[in-house]
């Protein structure tokens, strides 16, 4: 009777405490995994597998679960008590729609991306709370040599006087954006979520691009606004998202570092830019 009771006196310790925590994420191949994002509990709260596939946690509890994201594979959540030593994570190719071009098409421009997808409720950009940050969704592309010719935005709810730097980045070896290939300062009003860039004479990488916006906030002048201004107003404009997919192709420049958006969300949603390329 007494050891039953020392049983359930200790059990609640044991199922609460603390412990440090070492795991590996590989593929089906048994390779590591390196720069996969692990998120504890679906928050901002985390870490990233080494070069070696493998992550630390100093303390984190055995009934936690976490989320392991990285592109070019399907997400996966998996309690800490029911890991062994390895996760694997399954590849995923990204369905990209196969174009096909024939001599009459030849020179007929096609759009890839998300921009024609469905779409849940859009995320916000609010006024001084997204100030020099930075968001980027991975476009993947495996066709035809191309040309860029339109950067297209999935943007509503804008203010008249919002301003966007929009970005292109080429893909960086851990699957973040990495080096810059263009940038332009715009205001909203003016491009109506299209912003033609033919005369750039930009190619489309052969493994993919990266689309990203960043708000350049401009001060209200609070004598022009009332009360209700100010409430109508604290959202500069929206970002429509893509419905849950089964990668987190979308990251967020936040304090100087390039981070996946899956930290941040609870589901594999993407924001939903698109370009418009013609064939070379």
């Amino acid at each position: 009777m007494k050891n039953l009771l020392l049983i359930i006196l200790f059990t609640p310790l044991i199922i609460f405490s603390q412990i440090s925590f070492k795991g590996t994420i590989v593929d089906s191949q048994k390779n590591p995994i390196q720069f996969a994002s692990i998120s504890v509990n679906q928050t901002a709260n985390g870490t990233y597998t080494n070069e070696k596939g493998i992550f630390y946690f100093d303390s984190i509890k055995p009934t936690d679960t976490l989320k392991i994201s990285c592109i070019g594979y399907e997400s996966k959540s998996i309690c800490v008590k029911d890991i062994k030593d390895q996760i694997t994570l399954t590849s995923n190719s990204i369905n990209i729609e196969e174009v096909t071009i024939d001599r009459k098409r030849k020179n007929r421009s096609f759009t890839i991306g998300y921009y024609k997808m469905g779409s849940l409720s859009p995320f916000p950009h609010n006024h001084g709370s997204s100030i020099n940050i930075q968001l980027a969704t991975f476009i993947p592309y495996n066709s035809t040599p191309a040309l860029i010719e339109k950067i297209l935005l999935p943007i509503t709810k804008a203010n008249d006087t919002t301003q966007l730097k929009v970005y292109l980045y080429e893909v960086s070896e851990d699957g973040s954006p990495g080096k810059e290939i263009y940038s332009k300062t715009v205001l909203l009003k003016e491009i109506k979520n299209k912003i033609d860039i033919s005369d750039q004479q930009i190619r489309m990488p052969s493994d993919g691009i990266f689309v990203a916006v960043e708000w350049l906030f401009e001060p209200f002048k609070a004598e022009n606004l009332n009360n209700i201004d100010i409430i109508n107003s604290r959202y500069a404009f929206s970002l429509k998202m893509t419905k849950p997919m089964d990668s987190n192709l979308t990251y967020m420049f936040w304090e100087n570092k390039w981070r996946p958006f899956s930290l941040w969300a609870t589901e594999n949603r993407n924001i939903r830019f698109g370009l418009v390329l013609k064939p070379l």
